[in-house]
């Protein structure tokens, strides 16, 4: 991922964690410091204007 952001192309945050979380919220559990690191990676991509997807 960190090379992806040096090159400008998307990165595969959205492919490696939303799962995760996403079944996580399902089975009502919590994971605070994955859902922080989560949503900083997406506010910098949109920071720096590259896509997450």
């Amino acid at each position: 991922m960190h090379e992806d952001i040096l090159r400008g192309k998307k990165t595969e945050i959205h492919y490696i964690l939303k799962p995760f979380l996403d079944k996580v919220a399902e089975l009502g559990l919590e994971v605070p410091i994955v859902t922080a690191c989560y949503r900083v990676i997406k506010l910098l991509l949109t920071s720096v204007s590259l896509p997450d997807l």
